[in-house]
């Protein structure tokens, strides 16, 4: 799980979304393009301990999502 964390905190994007949903988001017109994804499910995301969660599932790099399930999927069960 450590190395997840490690992952985690290299991924720029997702760095970005855990800001945003923290501190609040801008405008859809002043986001950065690889954060405009997360917008139209802004309101589903929160965070616990420093992890994004959509829902109850941790949110997940594209290396980890890799790694849970050999596919690209955005969380692992």
């Amino acid at each position: 799980m450590d190395e997840w964390n490690d992952e985690y905190r290299k991924d720029t994007t997702l760095q970005k979304v855990l800001n945003y949903v923290v501190n609040g988001w801008p405008n859809k017109n002043e986001l950065e393009e690889d954060v405009k994804p997360y917008w139209e499910v802004r309101s589903e995301i929160s965070e616990d301990k420093g992890m994004l969660l959509r829902g109850e599932k941790e949110m997940k790099t594209p290396g980890m999502q890799m790694t849970c399930s050999g596919s690209r999927e955005k969380y692992c069960g």
